[in-house]
C-alpha cells in the first residue's frame, strides 16, 4: 500500500472533520436549549463516519483544485495541494549554502521521493499504537478495579424494581452489582456488560441511577465510547478530535437523561434532577466530576426539568441533513469525465509482419504507419531518414530541420516505438497532469482498432488511462496502458489526442517494463 493513500485518508479526515467538529460546536453553543438533546449527540455520528471511514465520492469542484503540474496521480487534490504547497515552502528556504538551507533541500528530496513521507507515517502510527495501548490499559485498569472491589447483588425488592424498569425502556436485563470506592454508576464491559452502583448510594437514588444505565445500554453509548476511542487513536495529533470527544460524552449523557425522563411525570422527573445533584455531591475526581458540576450539572438539571418532545419531522429533517451534510463531507474525489471518441476509423490495410531487409523497406513500412488513419500524419514534405541499431530499425521523420516523428521497428516489421509528441511544440515540456479521464467503451474500441491495424500480433480489449495533459486551446491527451484480449495487461503506453482531434501521438511497447 502507497503511503499517499494514507496521506489522503489523514489529511482529508482531518481538515473535513475539524471543519464538522467546529460547526457541531456552533450548534450546541446556539441552538443547545432549542432542540432535542438527543439530535445533538447524534450530530457527532457524522463526525465520526467522517474521521474513521476512508471513503471517496466524486465531485466535479475537486477538479479545479488539483495543481497545475501535478505528477502523482495517487494524491488526491486535498493531499496534492497541500504536498504542493509544503514543497514550495521548502523551495523557497533552502536557498543558500548554510546547513539549514541543505537540510531542506535534502528534506524537499525526500519528500518529493516519497521516503519522507514513509517515515512520517511510521513515526506516526507508533504514536497512534501508544495511545491506543494507553486508553486500552485504561479501560482494563478501571475494570479490574470495579471487578475487585464488587460486594454483591442488589436485595430481592431492589431487583425486583429493577426488572419493572427493564420492562419499562425495554432493555434486556444485566447484571447488576454494588461496588466500594466508585463515584458514580457505570456500565462496565461490552460483550457482556453489567452495571455497577456505588455501595453508599442512597436507596431512593439506586432505581434512577439504573434506568439512566438502561438507557446507555439501550442506545449502545459503551461501543460508542469506543468509536470514541479509535477517533482519538487514529487522530491523536487533531486537539479538535479529543474535545470532540469529551463534548460528545457529556452529550450522551444529556440524551440519557432525555430518554430517561420521557417517560417520567413532572414530580419523577424532580426526583431524577436530585437523584443527579446527589451523584454531583459523591463526585470528586476524574470525568465523572466534570460531568456533574458547575455549569454541566446546572445544564443537565436544566434539560431534565424541560425536556421536550422529540418530533419525528424534526428527527426526519435532521437525518436528511446529515445525509446530506456525510455525502458532501466524502466529496474529494475528482469526477472523471469519461473519453468519448464519436468515430473509429476504418482502415484500408492491416500491416503485417514481415522481416524488413533494407531501409527502403523500413521507411516504406514507417511511412504506412504514419500516414494510416489513426496517426494521420502528412508524409508528403516529411524526410525519413533510417538507420540499423541494437533494436532494429530507427526511423526519424524530419520537416524544415525539426525532428517531429520518431518509429522504432523490429527486424520483422513490429512497431516497438513511436513518439509524436515533438509536433505537438511546446506541450511537450508540461509534463503529465494527473488523471482526469475514466474508461470508456469507445476509448477500447478505438485502442482495439488501431491495434488490429497497426500492431500485428498485439490483440487488445481495453485502454485504462493513466495520466493526462491538458493545454491552452483545447488540447487534451489521455496516455492509456493496455490490456489484452484475454485480460491480462499487455503493459504497452499509448498516448491518444482526444482534442481538437483523435489520433495517436505515443505508442510504446511493454512501456512498463522498458526502464528495467
Amino acid at each position: 500500500m502507497r503511503s499517499m493513500i494514507l496521506f489522503n485518508f489523514l489529511l482529508e479526515a482531518t481538515l473535513i472533520g475539524s471543519a464538522l467538529v467546529l460547526v457541531i460546536m456552533a450548534v450546541r453553543a446556539l441552538l443547545g436549549g432549542r432542540i432535542s438533546s438527543r439530535v445533538i449527540y447524534a450530530l457527532w455520528l457524522v463526525v465520526a463516519i467522517r474521521l474513521l471511514l476512508p471513503i471517496s465520492l466524486p465531485n466535479p469542484l475537486m477538479n479545479h483544485l488539483r495543481p497545475t503540474l501535478s505528477v502523482d496521480g495517487d494524491a488526491r487534490p486535498v493531499a496534492d495541494q497541500i504536498r504542493t504547497r509544503f514543497l514550495d515552502t521548502v523551495d523557497a528556504l533552502a536557498g543558500g549554502e548554510s546547513a539549514g538551507a541543505q537540510a531542506l533541500t535534502h528534506l524537499g528530496d525526500e519528500t518529493r521521493s516519497g521516503r519522507a513521507g514513509k517515515w512520517l507515517l511510521v513515526g506516526y502510527g507508533a504514536v497512534g499504537a501508544l495511545v491506543g495501548v494507553a486508553l486500552v490499559y485504561r479501560s482494563c485498569r478501571r475494570k479490574s478495579r470495579i471487578l475487585r472491589n464488587r460486594t454483591g447483588q442488589p436485595e430481592e425488592a431492589l431487583h425486583a424494581r429493577y426488572l419493572e424498569l427493564c420492562s419499562q425502556y425495554k432493555c434486556k436485563p444485566v447484571p447488576v452489582y454494588l461496588v466500594q470506592y466508585l463515584t458514580a454508576p457505570c456500565i462496565v464491559g461490552r460483550l457482556k456488560p453489567f452495571i455497577a452502583i456505588p455501595e453508599d448510594s442512597a436507596p431512593a437514588h439506586i432505581p434512577y441511577m439504573l434506568a439512566h444505565e438502561l438507557c446507555h445500554l439501550k442506545a449502545g453509548d459503551q461501543w460508542w465510547s469506543a468509536v470514541r476511542n479509535v477517533c482519538c487513536m487514529l487522530h491523536w495529533l487533531n486537539p479538535l478530535v479529543w474535545l470532540a470527544a469529551f463534548l460528545s460524552r457529556e452529550d450522551a449523557e444529556r440524551a440519557c437523561d432525555s430518554r430517561v425522563t420521557q417517560q417520567l411525570p413532572g414530580m419523577e422527573r424532580l426526583a431524577y434532577a436530585n437523584a443527579l445533584a446527589g451523584a454531583a455531591g459523591r463526585c470528586c475526581t476524574g470525568a465523572s466530576r466534570l460531568m456533574l458540576s458547575g455549569k454541566w450539572l446546572k445544564q443537565r438539571i436544566n434539560g431534565v426539568l424541560r425536556t421536550a418532545k422529540v418530533r419525528k419531522w424534526g428527527v426526519a429533517l435532521a437525518s436528511l441533513l446529515c445525509a446530506v451534510v456525510v455525502l458532501g463531507a466524502f466529496a474529494t474525489r475528482e469526477s472523471h469525465t469519461p473519453v468519448s471518441i464519436r468515430s473509429i476509423p476504418k482502415a484500408s490495410w492491416s500491416a503485417a509482419l514481415e522481416p524488413l531487409a533494407d531501409t527502403d523497406a523500413a521507411a516504406a513500412c514507417a511511412r504506412r504507419f504514419l500516414e494510416s488513419p489513426f496517426v494521420a500524419v502528412d508524409t508528403a514534405e516529411l524526410t525519413l531518414s533510417c538507420r540499423e541499431d541494437e533494436q532494429g530499425w530507427r526511423i526519424t521523420g524530419e520537416a524544415a530541420g525539426q525532428a517531429l516523428y520518431t518509429l522504432v521497428l523490429s527486424p520483422e516489421g513490429e512497431v516497438l516505438l513511436y513518439d509524436g509528441t515533438p509536433a505537438l511544440g511546446q506541450l511537450t515540456s508540461l509534463g503529465w497532469l494527473a488523471t482526469r479521464s475514466a474508461p470508456s467503451p469507445s476509448l477500447d474500441g478505438y485502442a482495439a482498432a488501431f491495434a488490429a491495424a497497426c500492431l500485428p500480433g498485439r490483440a487488445v480489449a481495453a485502454a485504462t488511462p493513466m495520466n493526462d495533459l491538458t493545454a491552452d486551446g483545447g488540447v487534451h491527451l489521455v496516455l492509456t496502458t493496455l490490456t489484452g484480449t484475454d485480460g491480462a495487461v499487455l503493459g504497452d503506453g499509448l498516448a491518444l489526442m482526444v482534442k481538437p482531434q483523435v489520433r495517436v501521438v505515443m505508442y510504446e511497447k511493454d512501456a512498463m517494463n522498458s526502464g528495467e
